[in-house]
């Protein structure tokens, strides 16, 4: 059986990953028998992320990763219908999705004083009171540090909503045409 490690629901979702949605979506379409391990801390994955995967004791990490796996031992029931230049598109468009805009969403949920009491509740709010503010501060801190490296928390709101609104024009001009 294969164990999809994820993370716990929150905010009324049954996951806040795209990522760890992804694979889970991709083991029902594929029939295929999973179970369900719910991970808070993703530095307990292999990679210091989540999702992963155990199939009898081989652990795959990282969703194109899993996925790729995935379509090899069901046989192309995946990836196999399509064309390379539909592959092409599909792989431009993930890394536009999970490269760019997701990281603008990102931003958006943890770098927004306004919003940000809502992610202490979800991600911390079994820690203890003492904790939970220092605990979610040093989880921000990380967020806005990648932010910055990936480049995009180097501009200004206004420009981060113009990227996103680009982003999500891109993607409904393909998804509608």
């Amino acid at each position: 059986m294969i164990k999809l490690y994820t993370f716990p629901p929150a905010f009324g979702l049954r996951n806040v990953s795209p990522f760890c949605l992804k694979v889970e979506m991709a083991l029902a379409y594929l029939d295929l028998p999973f179970e369900i391990v719910e991970i808070s801390d993703p530095r307990k994955g292999p990679k210091g992320k989540l999702p992963f995967i155990d199939i009898d004791g081989q652990i795959i990490s990282d969703s194109e990763l899993i996925l790729e796996h995935l379509d090899e031992i069901t046989n192309g029931r995946l990836y196999g219908e399509l064309t390379e230049k539909q592959k092409s598109q599909g792989y431009a468009f993930t890394r536009l999705a999970e490269d760019h805009l997701y990281w603008i969403m990102v931003a958006s949920r943890w770098l927004d004083k306004s919003w940000f009491e809502n992610i202490k509740e979800g991600f911390f709010g079994a820690a203890p009171a003492v904790l939970r503010s220092a605990v979610s501060g040093a989880a921000q801190r990380q967020v806005r540090q990648t932010y910055n490296l990936h480049g995009l928390g180097r501009h200004n709101l206004k420009e981060q909503e113009q990227f996103a609104r680009r982003d999500l024009a891109a993607i409904s001009d393909v998804v509608s045409a």
